[in-house]
Formats: structure tokens, C-alpha cells, sequence
């Protein structure tokens, strides 16, 4: 039996504290929500806070395998 998708909620912090209202992209591309449907590949993550910006995550994600 398959697996339904994985949903990753989307969290960032500034100087150790939750913020909210931040900006996401993935792969380049901005997010509309702050939980991220998991697909195999390589990715990359950047949060965008005021004029804050993050280095960019590079995430991992293998297909699953029995």
C-alpha cells in the first residue's frame, strides 16, 4: 500500500524566537502556505522575514522504498 503525501509545517526563527508572517520560497518559487507537501529531489528552502533572508536550506527527499 502507498503512503499519502507528507505535509511539513514551515516554521522559522530570528535571534532564537518563532516569527510569523514569513515569506517562503521553494526551488525559487514562493509558497502560498506554510506547510510544505514533501516530493523526491533536491530542494531549496529560504524564509523571508521583514528584510530579513535566510541562507537557503538544501533538503534531500527519497522516494520511500520497502
Amino acid at each position: 500500500a502507498r503512503r499519502g503525501s507528507t505535509q511539513v509545517p514551515l516554521r522559522a526563527t530570528v535571534a532564537g524566537v518563532l516569527v510569523s508572517d514569513v515569506q517562503w520560497q521553494l526551488d525559487g518559487d514562493a509558497l502560498t502556505t506554510t506547510q510544505w507537501t514533501l516530493t523526491a529531489g533536491e530542494h531549496r528552502l529560504v524564509a523571508t522575514w521583514r528584510d530579513r533572508r535566510s541562507a537557503p536550506a538544501l533538503v534531500t527527499v527519497h522516494e520511500a522504498t520497502r
